[in-house]
C-alpha cells in the first residue's frame, strides 16, 4: 500500500447501484452482471481496452450504505445507457494485486477494508473510489482519503 496523488481523469461506462451485504449474496448481487455486460460490449464491439476501471461513487454514507458502481474505459464507450463519470484529482491510498480475476480483487477489498479498520488508519473520504485494471491479472485499488489523515 502507498499514498498517490492523483490528477483527475474521465472515465465512461455502464454502471448499477448496490450494497456490499447485498455482493455477499449471489442472488441480490449486481456487480458480477454488471462485469459480465461490460465485457459483451466490447467483445461485440471487437475492443479489448488497455486500462479498464471500476470505480466506486455516490456513497449514501460508508461501506456499509448504498453505492454506485461503473465498469468503464476513458475515452469513448457507445452504450444507450452509459454513463460519463470525472474521477476528482486527489488524495488516494494504492493497493495492488496480481492473479486471476475476480477472486484477486474480492482478495485485495478485504485487505483494503481490514486496513481501514485498524486504529490509526487515515480516513477515507467516501467520495470516489477506483479499481483500475493494467492487466487480465493486475488490478490496483485506489481509495480516496480526507485531507491531512
Amino acid at each position: 500500500m502507498e499514498q498517490v496523488k492523483r490528477e483527475s481523469f474521465k472515465v465512461t461506462g455502464i454502471s448499477v447501484r448496490t450494497t456490499n451485504s447485498h455482493e455477499m449474496n449471489s442472488q441480490t448481487g449486481k456487480i458480477a452482471r454488471l462485469w459480465r455486460d461490460f465485457t459483451d460490449i466490447h467483445s461485440k464491439a471487437g475492443q479489448q481496452p488497455a486500462l479498464v476501471y471500476g470505480v466506486y461513487s455516490g456513497y449514501a454514507s460508508n461501506q456499509h450504505g448504498e453505492f454506485d458502481v461503473t465498469a468503464a474505459v476513458v475515452g469513448d464507450f457507445s452504450h444507450v445507457n452509459r454513463r460519463e463519470l470525472k474521477i476528482p484529482a486527489g488524495n488516494f491510498l494504492r493497493f495492488a494485486k496480481n492473479g486471476p480475476c475476480p477472486e484477486t480483487v474480492i482478495a485485495l477489498w478485504q485487505e483494503v477494508w481490514k486496513f481501514f479498520e485498524e486504529k490509526g488508519a487515515p480516513e477515507r473520504a467516501y467520495l470516489v473510489d477506483f479499481e483500475e485494471y493494467t492487466g487480465p491479472e493486475s488490478v490496483a485499488i485506489f481509495i480516496g482519503i480526507k485531507e491531512g489523515t
